[in-house]
C-alpha cells in the first residue's frame, strides 16, 4: 500500500494537469470499517497544510431510506445496487462542484437509521481538490 505522501503527490500532480477552473476529484473507497474516513481526513489535512482548498465529502448522507436500501430477496446484491443515491449525489453535488469549484445546495440527507430524509446544505467555495469517501465509489458505472 502506498504511503499517504505518494497519494498526496499524485493528487498534486493531477491538480497541475487539470484546468484551473475545475476541481480534482479523488475517491477513497473500501468496505465498512476499512479506514476510509481516517485516510480521507489525513489526505484533507495534508493537502490543506500545503495550502490547498480541499473539500472532504462522505457519501453516507446519500443513503437510500431503509425500505429502498434493504430487501430480503437477494440482500447483498440489492444493497449493492440500491444502498446509495449515487445518481443524485453525482448530479447535484459532486460533478457540479468538480466542474465549477464552488457550490451551495440543499439536498435530502439520510442518517443510517433514519426513516425519512432531512435537508442538508452543502456549501463549498473555490475548491481545488474534492476527496470523496465511501463504499462502492469505484463501480465500473462511475469510472467515466
Amino acid at each position: 500500500m502506498p504511503s499517504i505522501h505518494v497519494v498526496i503527490d499524485k493528487i498534486l500532480e493531477v491538480r497541475h494537469r487539470v484546468p484551473a477552473q475545475r476541481s480534482v476529484l479523488a475517491a477513497v473507497s473500501g468496505i465498512d470499517g476499512s479506514g476510509k474516513g481516517y485516510l480521507t481526513a489525513k489526505i484533507v489535512e495534508v493537502l490543506q497544510a500545503r495550502g490547498m482548498r480541499v473539500a472532504g465529502m462522505n457519501i453516507d448522507g446519500w443513503l437510500n431510506l431503509p425500505h429502498k436500501r434493504f430487501n430480503k430477496a437477494n440482500p447483498a446484491e440489492h444493497f449493492y445496487l440500491h444502498a446509495i443515491r449515487f445518481d443524485d449525489m453525482f448530479a447535484q453535488v459532486v460533478l457540479p462542484l468538480r466542474d465549477r469549484r464552488s457550490l451551495r445546495i440543499e439536498a435530502d440527507f439520510a442518517e443510517e437509521t433514519a426513516t425519512e430524509y432531512r435537508r442538508h446544505t452543502y456549501e463549498f467555495a473555490d475548491t481545488e481538490v474534492i476527496v470523496l469517501e465511501g463504499i462502492y465509489l469505484l463501480k465500473r458505472a462511475f469510472q467515466a
